[in-house]
């Protein structure tokens, strides 16, 4: 949906294609779209819905999987069959609905931004118990491997859901990028600075899977489960957590086509967010066989950037 009346004269001059599907002028038909669009003036404001069934994602086996006969002859180990462990993953799926707001202010040198996301994942529609292929020739998610539904398991309990209770993920973040003003750069091509801060957190969805037989016929039921512990040893990564972050960023156009920026982002976890956030280290005590480990929380991180980038 667009909001105000904006002529399409020169975007038709330059694209035929565009002014046949399109049109001319300030009264024209655009093409449906699941975005909403406002402007007004310096303020402009958009928004987005989605929904996914059977969202997947896919990561790796833990060592707890692995048997190798020999430190090169490795294989993954799932319900007792064996596979490359260059040829299979595991995958959890889920019934995604999202949706963002967004806004832009321009005032003079400056430009503000801000918005909001809300994410909702809850179970899949679809159990896919004999796992699949994924869209990468070769690599496949055995059956036994697949987190989705309470699906029937080979000993007759009911497999634990993805999502016996919905988790639900909201971000916020603004910022604001002030462009420095073009006498101040003397020919020096245009500078922009920019910072911005980034918020997110997640609700408590932490839980145990209660399954069984009673007279043959299988049951299972999800009871809410403590969270104990706190930052990088708290007991799931399912418990109540949020992140925040913090950039500065700063991208110099020497000429046109090119950019030359550099940045970094400072950003710390909490809670459920932070849950395996540690190395451990072992230490032998010298002139003994006597050894002792010491975690460390790692639940800050800062990640630098600089490149050059040039347009064609």
């Amino acid at each position: 949906m667009q909001v105000g009346r904006r002529s399409t004269k020169h975007l038709s001059a330059v694209s035929p294609e565009f002014r046949e599907k399109v049109g001319q002028g300030t009264n024209v038909q655009w093409p449906p779209t699941d975005k909403f669009v406002a402007s007004f003036g310096p303020l402009s404001v958009d928004g987005v819905l989605s929904w996914a069934k059977d969202a997947v994602s896919l990561s790796t086996f833990g060592g707890s999987n692995e048997v190798c006969l020999t430190p090169a002859n490795c294989f993954i180990n799932v319900n007792n069959a064996y596979y490359d462990v260059n040829s299979v993953l595991k995958a959890t799926l889920s019934n995604n609905f999202g949706a963002e707001l967004g806004a832009k202010y321009k005032w003079d040198n400056f430009t503000f931004y801000g918005g909001y996301i809300y994410a909702n994942l809850s179970n899949p529609s679809d159990a896919y118990a004999g796992g699949f292929e994924t869209i990468s020739s070769g690599i496949f998610v055995p059956a036994g491997s697949v987190t989705s539904t309470d699906y029937l398991l080979s000993t007759g309990k009911l497999n634990s859901p993805s999502y016996a209770f919905n988790k639900v993920l909201q971000t916020i973040w603004t910022g604001v990028k002030w462009s420095v003003p073009k006498d101040w750069m003397r020919g020096w091509g245009s500078l922009d600075l920019a910072t911005a801060f980034y918020y997110q957190w997640q609700n408590n969805y932490n839980y145990t899977w209660n399954t069984g037989i009673i007279n043959g016929v299988p049951y299972g039921y999800a009871t809410p489960s403590a969270c104990t512990g706190t930052g990088p040893y708290i007991s799931s990564s399912k418990c109540a957590g949020s992140q925040s972050g913090i950039s500065f960023f700063l991208d110099w156009k020497p000429v046109k086509r090119v950019d030359i920026y550099a940045g970094i982002m400072l950003t710390n976890v909490y809670g459920g967010i932070a849950n395996g956030y540690f190395s451990t280290t072992t230490y032998t005590v010298p002139g003994t066989n006597t050894t002792y480990s010491v975690n460390t929380a790692r639940t800050q991180n800062y990640d630098p950037t600089v490149g050059i980038r040039i347009r064609f």
